[in-house]
Formats: C-alpha cells, sequence, structure tokens
C-alpha cells in the first residue's frame, strides 16, 4: 500500500491533483482520524477497513501520522513532503482568512490570537507539526525529533519540501514508477494585499525571536534537504537532465490559463489538466521524461516498516516480539539501560499468536535474560535493531 503522509500546509492540495491522476481517485482513501472535521472521526478505522473490503484500493492519504502499516499488518511505501517550519506555520495561520472552519478562525481574524498565541495554542505545538506527524505513535529514548529522523531515512521511500517542489516531485515519480507529474498549482490560502502585508510583517517580527519554537522540526527538515541533496548526487546527469526537460514542460504550464489556482481539491474525482497541457504529453522532453522514470529507481528498495510489542516483564527476563513487515526474516532488537546498550539478540522465536492475529507468520518472538534479576525495570528499554526507537508496550 502506498501511503501519503499530508503533513498540514505543505503543497498538499497541488500534490492531491498529482495523485489523482497517478492513482485515479476511485483507488484512494482520504483519512484523517485526528482532524476534527473528518466525516467519520468517530469511528476512523471502521471506516478505513470498510474502504479497504470494497478493494482496489492503491493509496491511502490524510493529515495522518506515520505508522498506518500495523494498523493494516501489512508494509507501506510512504512518502512526503515537508516545508520551512516558520512558512509552514504562517500558512496554517493565515488560512483562517480563507477557511471558515479554521478552529481559531473568529480570534484570528478579530486580532485577539496573535502569531505567537497561535504557537502556543494546542496540545500538539504548531512549532513542532512536522515531527509530531512524521514521529507516529512509536516512543523514542530521547526526543521525538530523533524517531522522526530514524523514521525519515529507514522508513520513509521518498521526501520532499515545498522549497524544492519539482525535484521533490520527481524523485517520488521515479520512486514509486509514476507518468511525469506534471501539475497546475493550487493555493487555497487566498490573501488581498492587506492580508499579505500583514503576513510579510509577522514574517519579518518573527525573525530569529521565534525560531527555538521550531527546533525540533527544523533538525527534521534540514535532514529532509540533505537527504534530498545527497540522492539527487547519486543519481548523476539523468536526473539532472530529466529536471531540465520537468522544468521545461512547467514552464509552457506556468504560461497558461489557471482559472481554479484557489480551489479546494479533495480528491472527489479526478482532476484534469487543460486541453494545452495534455498537448505536452507528445513532446520530446516528456517523452525523454517518461523513459527515465520507467527506469528502476536508484535505492528506493530496503525501507523498514518496524512493528513490535512487549508482552513479558518480569525480574529475571524481558520478553515480546518485533519484526520488520518489508522483510520476510527476522530482525534484531536491542536492550538498552539508559544509554547503555546491554544485549542484542534476534527475534527468531516462533509466535503463532502473532500470525493469528493477522501479521505475517515470520518468527519474531525475543528474550532477554537478566543475570542477575533486576528489580527495578524501569530505566530499561528495548529498541529496533539499533534505532533509539523502543517498541511498544
Amino acid at each position: 500500500m502506498d501511503v501519503f503522509l499530508h503533513i498540514p500546509k505543505s503543497a498538499g492540495t497541488t500534490i492531491r491533483t498529482i495523485i489523482s491522476r497517478e492513482y485515479g481517485s476511485r483507488s484512494v482513501v482520504y483519512y484523517e482520524p485526528e482532524t476534527e472535521h473528518f466525516e467519520y472521526r468517530d469511528a476512523p478505522e471502521e471506516y478505513l477497513r470498510g474502504r479497504l473490503a470494497e478493494g482496489g484500493i492503491r493509496l491511502i492519504t490524510g493529515h495522518l501520522r506515520y505508522g498506518i502499516h500495523e494498523f493494516l499488518h501489512a508494509p507501506c511505501r510512504y512518502f512526503t513532503l515537508l516545508r520551512d517550519p516558520v512558512e509552514r506555520a504562517l500558512s496554517e495561520y493565515f488560512y483562517a482568512y480563507a477557511y471558515p472552519q479554521h478552529r481559531y478562525q473568529a480570534k484570528i481574524l478579530s486580532g485577539e490570537m496573535s502569531f505567537a498565541d497561535f504557537l502556543d495554542a494546542d496540545t500538539i505545538s504548531v512549532g513542532s507539526t512536522i515531527t509530531h506527524f512524521l514521529s507516529g505513535e512509536s516512543p523514542g529514548l530521547h526526543t521525538s525529533a530523533e524517531v522522526s529522523l530514524t523514521n525519515l531515512r529507514r522508513s520513509i521511500t521518498a521526501v520532499g519540501t515545498s522549497e524544492r517542489f519539482d525535484e521533490s516531485m520527481l524523485l517520488i515519480a521515479k520512486d514509486f514508477g509514476w507518468a511525469p507529474p506534471l501539475y497546475l498549482p493550487r493555493n487555497v490560502t487566498r490573501l488581498d494585499d492587506r492580508q499579505a502585508e500583514h503576513r510579510m510583517r509577522v514574517r519579518e517580527e518573527v525573525g530569529t525571536l521565534l525560531r527555538a519554537k521550531f527546533a525540533l522540526d527544523y533538525q527534521v527538515y534540514d535532514a529532509a534537504n540533505e537527504l534530498m541533496s545527497h540522492r539527487i548526487l547519486r543519481l548523476g546527469g539523468g536526473f539532472r537532465d530529466a529536471a531540465e526537460n520537468f522544468s521545461e514542460l512547467q514552464s509552457v504550464i506556468a504560461a497558461s490559463e489557471n482559472p481554479r489556482a484557489f480551489d479546494e481539491y479533495n480528491l472527489e474525482q479526478d482532476d484534469e489538466l487543460p486541453p494545452e497541457v495534455q498537448r505536452l504529453y507528445d513532446s520530446r522532453p516528456y517523452r525523454a521524461l517518461v523513459e527515465y522514470l520507467r527506469s528502476a529507481p536508484a535505492d528506493a528498495a530496503g525501507k523498514s516498516n518496524y512493528v513490535g510489542y512487549f508482552d513479558g516483564r518480569a525480574r529475571n527476563y524481558l520478553s515480546g516480539w518485533a519484526m520488520d513487515l518489508s522483510r520476510t526474516t527476522p530482525i534484531k532488537v536491542t536492550l538498552r539501560r539508559g544509554e547503555r546498550v546491554m544485549a542484542t539478540v534476534m527475534c527468531d522465536i516462533p509466535r503463532p499468536d502473532v500470525a493469528a492475529s493477522g501479521f505475517p507468520p515470520t518468527p519474531c518472538g525475543f528474550s532477554f535474560p537478566l543475570d542477575p534479576p533486576v528489580d527495578d525495570l524501569s530505566d530499561f528499554t528495548v529498541c529496533f535493531e539499533d534505532t533509539l526507537v523502543r517498541l511498544g508496550r
């Protein structure tokens, strides 16, 4: 199953139009279990099970956190797009001017809630939204940024940034075997001149004053940019040529009229590019781009989908199960006491109870003997392989 982790206010509407043409809107489930206005919020898992039971679903998307492979009991290929954390937060704040259901619209439009107030308004800080979505449900030994970075590097097939949108779309298309991802930009936040000027003033006021609030998200965002740059370097001249062809095509599209630039798009039906854009399908740069994208991806394979739990704790042992859904062979887990690595074992004990619950029948059980026995187990943790990501409890 393919999964687009849609970080709020990170070019998601434009990506939805690309997704609809690549997968077909009927093959996409829009799933937002934590979003206040999600129609099926009262029973999101039942809704998702029902949609999947219909068959033909190829992609799940929405404002959902990393980790849905655990619910599906099957491997997923994740992709996501990040945005400069301050710019993303500003966009979310000013979205109140365009979106009647914005949770703080009345306070923002009246001037009662400043941008600084907005950053502190929710339990999940707006300044760590990226970290929240990418860390998922998994606990970590340190910060959620550590877990997010692990997921970014080990588990997410393709990551891009809004600021490098065209490069990002090419990398995602390359890894997922898409057609050339041509697009007409969509921006659902439409500001008049006065509102746009207000946004500029707020951005200037933020400067470095509030940047500390975004420290975790900048760790993840900067890492994503670095990963992109390294990937593009490894892909070499072929990617550079593809990027030039894509740029040539998009420059033609940019000159086209875009009457839907500020329209919301929620995958109700397949998005269609206008006829003048469709004529590009017969062009030389488009054909060259198709040929490049059809060639094998450079390094998209080997991403992990970890899942596992403790199910036994005593003064003389720790036991549980763990697996990587993207592999058919057992993985290792590491026992840590604080920062210190105590032992590493293979998860190769048969666990028919885990298989009976819907997971693959791969041997996945483990047990750490504690010799001598330990009375206080509070500072012992078990992590997937050599990561700092702890198993669930």
